[in-house]
């Protein structure tokens, strides 16, 4: 399904937008000596010029931190439409996964591009559609294994804060912040045929998920994770970490996931009354009598009506010197 082009954004934050973007690297070819086919002495490298690349990114951030609900998320939606995240965003963190400035910062636009927004009614299917660009993207073996390691680095950093001189601050942020995203990955489910964003390959990328977080040793981590939650009693990375077993295992509708907890239906309960007064009316077993009792005979069909007649439907004749 094609997305429509993103309107609404004025010409001059747009193209402050794109010179934003415009620093974020590139791939290039470069000689690989190792290698002794010829054919194969090229090989593919994501490249960028750090000082510049590290501006352009602090520029996105303070972007997005200024995008809003009156505006429509227009800026979400604009790096939606032009796949930063996916050809450049993901290609910049595999690539300088050891530069823990410039991976922390790409990780925090991760964040806010991947956390569901709501937008504007008419552009709620590009949205989602934007999300499961980000879903495939971040289903990557290499990525995880980043992910997983610096998990497994800041969590260790919180465990031995006394022995280490890392900034405490910084490394819970970083701990935050991957919890947050694989929370906000996990949450958009597979796209049916008729849902924005589809593609056949997309229809089971959440299987995808359970064998990376498998493999990878994610579901390990949560249970050493979930051991240390008992003694802190740390709420909300408690419901972090239920919200990514939950989303894992769960299916529900791409679109639900731009709905709001105040967007809910406050009939709920009187809806479910509605249809379970429906659904024992269909069932109801009908009521009837032996017809030689003779007795009021009342009647119910299929949809709760009520019938009653009063009637002896016993038969015969009387004849003189006989019992009836």
């Amino acid at each position: 399904m094609a997305i429509n082009m993103i309107s609404g954004m004025p010409e001059l934050e747009e193209n402050e937008l794109q010179e934003a973007c415009s620093e974020l690297g590139a791939w290039h070819e470069v000689d690989n000596p190792e290698e002794k086919d010829l054919n194969k002495r090229k090989k593919k490298v994501y490249l960028v010029n750090k000082e510049n690349c590290m501006t352009c990114l602090m520029d996105i951030l303070g972007i997005l931190n200024k995008d809003s609900e009156e505006k429509g998320f227009i800026t979400h939606l604009k790096l939606g439409e032009w796949k930063v995240l996916p050809e450049h965003l993901i290609p910049l963190f595999a690539a300088y996964r050891e530069d823990k400035e410039l991976s922390n910062l790409v990780l925090k636009i991760f964040v806010h591009l991947t956390t569901p927004k709501k937008v504007n009614p008419q552009d709620i299917g590009k949205m989602v559609h934007c999300l499961q660009d980000y879903k495939e993207a971040f289903a990557r073996k290499d990525i995880f294994i980043i992910l997983m390691g610096m998990l497994v680095e800041n969590f260790g950093d919180e465990e031995t804060q006394q022995d280490e001189s890392r900034d405490e601050s910084e490394s819970r942020d970083v701990f935050a912040d991957i919890f947050k995203l694989l929370c906000n990955i996990t949450s958009v489910p597979d796209p049916r045929p008729t849902d924005a964003g589809y593609t056949p390959m997309r229809k089971t990328l959440q299987l995808s998920y359970i064998r990376l977080f498998h493999d990878e040793g994610v579901f390990d981590f949560f249970q050493l994770f979930a051991e240390q939650l008992e003694q802190e009693k740390n709420a909300d990375q408690i419901w972090s970490l239920l919200q990514i077993l939950y989303h894992i295992v769960a299916q529900v509708d791409p679109a639900g996931t731009m709905q709001m907890e105040k967007d809910k239906d406050k009939k709920v309960l009187a809806d479910l009354l509605k249809k379970d007064e429906a659904f024992a009316r269909v069932n109801r077993t009908q009521m009837t009598r032996h017809s030689r009792f003779g007795s009021t005979l009342q009647r119910r069909d299929a949809v709760g009506g009520v019938s009653t007649s009063a009637s002896m439907n016993q038969s015969g004749q009387a004849s003189k010197g006989s019992k009836i």
